[in-house]
């Protein structure tokens, strides 16, 4: 991976922009400890036609994981 000089907020949230195939995901999933991570990836068919049909399935999903799986970061 090449080296970024980017400063990532660790307090807040924040959108990443660039084009397509440039690391994005790549750079996150490199920053962020995955046992503290929810990870949704609505590029699966079926991530996101469950969620668009059932729009409350988000937060009934990340609630219980930042309570009882000490989530501390959402990354879609």
């Amino acid at each position: 991976m090449i080296s970024r000089m980017l400063a990532i907020p660790t307090n807040k949230s924040f959108f990443l922009f660039g084009p397509r195939q440039s690391g994005k995901t790549t750079l996150i999933e490199n920053f962020i400890d995955k046992q503290k991570t929810l990870s949704i990836n609505l590029f699966l068919t079926s991530e996101y036609t469950r969620l668009i049909s059932d729009p409350q399935a988000f937060e009934r999903e990340i609630e219980p994981a930042i309570k009882n799986r000490n989530i501390t970061t959402v990354f879609i």
